[in-house]
């Protein structure tokens, strides 16, 4: 699939998102303006991982497809073994570079959680003992893992005219289990498993699938946008109600996060707008946050930690240090650069030698 540049700002978003709602302290502001914004207006952080599951579910199984159109069904295993190398030599090394420079440096909790981050399991480890462990955020991109293992399979060997079930029944099945997280067994609070995200991925999927013909794409997109306006609503009046109506339709948000995210894709890819191509779509700064954001998530959640422990005791230690190197938002400016520092060095030096030999295994026909 051709690069869309528009996808990369897309990314970008997430990650913004994402950045903002685990490293925000969010208070009470005294402008009502600041203060609305926070409170209404600026998304949670699970609606930026949502964002990018859809997007990871558009973009595989456009890739997929694509080479499904492109090959034989006798080389379909061919397929799967080269998207499968393709996927390890994006996510694998600087993943474990992450994982065992933190445990070089005695990162709390890593050696302890260190099967299950090496295998790509931490969600289970969350959800079956009910408590974050060490790198909570690796949740997701053992989602992802677990995602990558089964989808290729489907796509490629599920016959194109019954694929549409295949979606329809991610988005069931990942809604009753939502459900069944929520209100059978009190597990709320850990909707983990691969099966309480494929919706998500079912969600971007579906419209991937439904561009393979001009009319059944202008039909869904037809479709989706009275669904992202009900979801908009929705979105906004359960952060309205702080919780009130969010405790009865919980399991529902996975949905209204997909739903939202797929506009999103769809307004990308069949955007005219000159001044939104130019400015939004095909921003350096943007595209490039989008093409690195894989380390920036990686990267965020133990580089906070680490820098705030690192200038309390600096701080501590010489108390006649300038008084603004533990200011909140000179910390947080601070925290930004540095992250954007190492993962840009990371994609230059250690991720972009892995990402060229991927050409080794381009999908045969």
């Amino acid at each position: 699939m051709k690069q869309i540049k528009g996808l990369d700002s897309l990314r970008a978003l997430a990650i913004i998102i994402v950045i903002y709602a685990h490293w925000t302290v969010v208070t009470f502001n005294p402008n009502p303006i600041i203060n609305f914004i926070n409170e209404y207006i600026v998304p949670d952080g699970h609606t930026g991982v949502d964002l990018f599951f859809v997007l990871s579910g558009f973009l595989i199984t456009s890739i997929l497809l694509n080479a499904k159109e492109k090959s034989k069904p006798t080389a379909y295993l061919s397929v799967v073994k080269n998207f499968m190398i393709r996927r390890a030599l994006r996510i694998f090394p600087v993943y474990y570079l992450m994982i065992f420079t933190l445990l070089a440096i005695g990162y709390e909790g890593v050696k302890l959680d260190l099967g299950y981050l090496l295998t790509y399991t931490s969600n289970i480890h969350f959800f079956r003992t009910g408590q974050w462990g060490a790198l909570g955020h690796t949740w997701s991109l053992a989602v992802e893992e677990q995602f990558y293992i089964f989808w290729p399979w489907l796509i490629l060997f599920v016959n194109n005219k019954y694929l549409k079930y295949v979606f329809i029944g991610s988005i069931i099945v990942s809604t009753l289990c939502n459900y069944y997280c929520y209100y059978v067994i009190d597990r709320g609070s850990f909707p983990f498993l691969v099966f309480n995200c494929i919706e998500c991925f079912g969600i971007g999927g579906f419209y991937a699938w439904a561009r393979l013909n001009e009319a059944h794409s202008r039909k869904f997109e037809q479709w989706v946008f009275p669904l992202f306006l009900a979801c908009l609503l929705i979105y906004f009046y359960w952060r309205y109600q702080h919780g009130a109506f969010w405790n009865y339709t919980t399991f529902l948000f996975r949905i209204v996060d997909g739903l939202i995210a797929l506009q999103l894709i769809i307004w990308v890819m069949n955007n005219r707008v000159h001044w939104i191509q130019k400015y939004v779509l095909e921003n350096r700064v943007l595209n490039y946050i989008g093409k690195i954001s894989y380390g920036i998530y990686l990267f965020h959640d133990p580089l906070q930690p680490l820098y705030d422990g690192f200038m309390g005791r600096l701080m501590t230690r010489h108390p006649g240090l300038p008084a603004f190197l533990g200011n909140y938002y000179f910390s947080y400016a601070a925290k930004i650069v540095i992250l954007l520092i190492i993962c840009s060095l990371s994609y230059r030096f250690f991720e972009l030698p892995f990402l060229n030999l991927k050409k080794r295994f381009a999908y045969q026909n």
